[in-house]
């Protein structure tokens, strides 16, 4: 093996070692949990479904989309009837 042909087995053995490196600090992050509370109050129907607006539900989508963990969402249920023009009704778990 000639000296350039050392030279790249040194790189290749070096960058194999940073990828594995890098690999397990990737699968060893935390798992995290986002938090939101809202002061926008949610309509309880039923056990399986409440009112929401579509537009705080299409923010929640996009946290999903690029927030890697958890999502909790906490909001205070009413019995008053919404003035929010763009409700919908959610089936929840």
């Amino acid at each position: 093996m000639n000296e350039s042909e050392e030279s790249q087995q040194v790189i290749n053995n070096l960058v194999t070692a940073i990828y594995l490196e890098v690999k397990t600090m990737i699968l060893n992050l935390p798992t995290y949990n986002l938090v939101i509370i809202s002061s926008l109050k949610v309509k309880k129907l039923s056990d399986s479904k409440i009112t929401i607006t579509k537009k705080f539900l299409d923010g929640i989508t996009a946290y999903q989309k690029y927030f890697s963990g958890s999502i909790t969402v906490i909001m205070e249920s009413t019995n008053d009837k919404t003035t929010n023009l763009d409700d919908i009704i959610v089936n929840i778990i």
